[in-house]
């Protein structure tokens, strides 16, 4: 019988350098160039990484609650980068950053682990959809449910897969059924820390939206 075996060449950083690179490619392409969809196709794989290093994170992490004060920290600082540079607001109430996904969905997985009770486990994986949902943050409902496949079916690849796969046919914005794209390099993931990235990977969210606004806002003032 062929045995094939996938090469596992990408560490934790490699990882997160490819959700920054298909993120800014995702954020120029939305601002500028809408109609080159190429680049909102690879941009779809921004977010599975991110909520898949999320998890890891979450499994990893010698402080917890750092952990969860570090992602809180950086939902705040980023939100009016996010809207200056999305929406030309200081505030817009209608949309919030990525970062209060992960936040609240870390604060489900977080909750998870500190009940031992089915039934609040149950109530916790349908009301942090149902918060995302109210709140209005990036990906909503379905983000939260990503991260919870990637923790409950972490150990069952093709499972989750195909899961966060099918809930992307339920996302409205339909280039999100490009998501499997992400599935790639979490394929080749060898679980190792490689180089350390350290804040830049939290950080660099609300910068290059700092940046990208402050550009094309001048091109506008400009024209």
């Amino acid at each position: 019988m062929l045995n094939l075996k996938i090469p596992k060449i990408f560490s934790s950083f490699d990882l997160k350098l490819i959700a920054l690179i298909s993120m800014i490619m995702d954020h120029i392409c939305y601002m500028f160039i809408p109609q080159l969809s190429l680049f909102r196709i690879i941009g779809r794989m921004a977010f599975v990484l991110y909520a898949f290093m999320l998890v890891e994170g979450f499994l990893h992490t010698h402080n917890l609650q750092r952990y969860i004060k570090k992602i809180a920290i950086w939902a705040v600082l980023s939100e009016i980068p996010y809207d200056l540079a999305l929406y030309g607001k200081f505030v817009n109430w209608q949309h919030q950053n990525i970062f209060f996904t992960l936040l609240i969905g870390l604060l489900g997985l977080y909750s998870f682990k500190s009940n031992a009770h089915v039934m609040l486990k149950i109530l916790i994986g349908v009301a942090c959809p149902l918060i995302a949902r109210f709140l209005k943050v990036d990906f909503s409902w379905y983000g939260i449910l990503v991260i919870f496949v990637f923790y409950f079916l972490r150990n069952i690849s093709l499972a989750k897969f195909a899961t966060i796969e099918i809930l992307s046919f339920f996302v409205s914005f339909k280039l999100q059924i490009f998501a499997f794209l992400g599935f790639i390099p979490i394929a080749l993931y060898n679980g190792k820390l490689g180089k350390k990235i350290g804040n830049i990977y939290y950080s660099f969210y609300a910068l290059h939206l700092l940046l990208l606004g402050i550009l094309k806002y001048h091109y506008l003032f400009h024209l």
